[in-house]
Parts: structure tokens; sequence; C-alpha cells
């Protein structure tokens, strides 16, 4: 077999209204409770998130951003000259809390069309998310309201967070129906 590599888009949308979504999103998540995620055998340690609990499980956070989503999805299909009646769909969305040293090892979320990282809160010395692209890493200039957008397949990470303050990101995964020719 011989695998070649070629660019992909990657997409850095701008929130326009993050100072007002910020605060109503923490606090969605902070009614939600603590629900910590470990995972010894891949060297994975949050400190908070809802990626694990059971799909029925209330988030309201997800209604908050739900203009956002929809913005994110428009920017997706124009940047990508993706048809018209081409529809992207957004599935499991989720948010994740890191602090000090919490992490998320290197990862892909297969059946993905585009994976999305809003970063809601990004402390300097905070991890941005870190891609490994044939054996070398990449990261991009992120900024606290910042939407990174990129396909499902990279394989990708959070390395540890070394501020003292906490970083949250809300993700979420966006899906093309199948489609034959």
């Amino acid at each position: 077999m011989i695998i070649k590599y070629v660019s992909v888009p990657v997409l850095i949308i701008k929130s326009e209204n993050h100072g007002t979504l910020k605060q109503k999103i923490l606090c969605d998540i902070e009614s939600m409770g603590t629900h910590d995620l470990i995972k010894t055998h891949t060297q994975t340690n949050i400190w908070n998130t809802d990626w694990h609990l059971k799909s029925d499980y209330p988030r309201p956070y997800v209604e908050t951003i739900k203009p956002l989503l929809e913005k994110v999805v428009y920017d997706i299909k124009k940047n990508l000259h993706l048809k018209d009646d081409e529809q992207v769909g957004v599935t499991n969305c989720w948010f994740q809390q890191y602090m000090k040293g919490d992490n998320h090892d290197y990862h892909y979320h297969l059946g993905s069309f585009y994976n999305c990282v809003y970063y809601v809160e990004l402390p300097e010395n905070g991890s941005k998310t870190t891609f490994r692209i044939n054996g070398k890493e990449i990261e991009f200039d992120i900024v606290e309201g910042d939407i990174l957008c990129f396909p499902g397949t990279i394989e990708h990470c959070s390395k540890p967070n070394m501020s003292n303050k906490r970083k949250t990101i809300v993700a979420f995964n966006t899906t093309l129906p199948k489609q034959l020719d």
C-alpha cells in the first residue's frame, strides 16, 4: 500500500458574541454537576465532561449555542464549496473542562465529517488542539472564542493544561448524509 498526504482545509471561525455566550454556557455546564473522565489505558484525564453520559442526559448549553452551531454549519458548507442541497448535520455535542495537568490523549472521530472545538475558556498556557500528521505535530494560533473545525479523521489531542486556570471547550461532530451517485 502507498500512502500519500494532501492538504485539507481547517477552518477557524470567530464567535461573534463570545462574551455573552461564555457566561451562559459556563452556567449551563455548572448546573449539570461534575462528571470526570479518567482513562488510564489512553492516559486521558478530564476534570469535567458529559461525553460519556447517556445521549438523553440534559445538556442545556446545546440550546444556548444553537445559533452558533447553525453559523458553523453554514460556514463549513460555504467554505468547503458544498452544494446547497448537501445537508450538514451536527451530532454528538459535548463539553470538556481541563484543570492544571488534565489532558486528552491522541484520538480521532471516525464517522465524523468535520469535528469542531469551541474554546469557551482558553487561559494563557492553556493547551490548544494538537494534530499529528505524518509524524509531525501541528498547532494553530487559536484564542478564546474561536471554533476550530477539521476533518474528523485527523489524529488530534489536547496536551496537558499548563495553566492554573480552567480550560473549557464545547466540541461537536458534523456529518453528511450518505448519497449514492
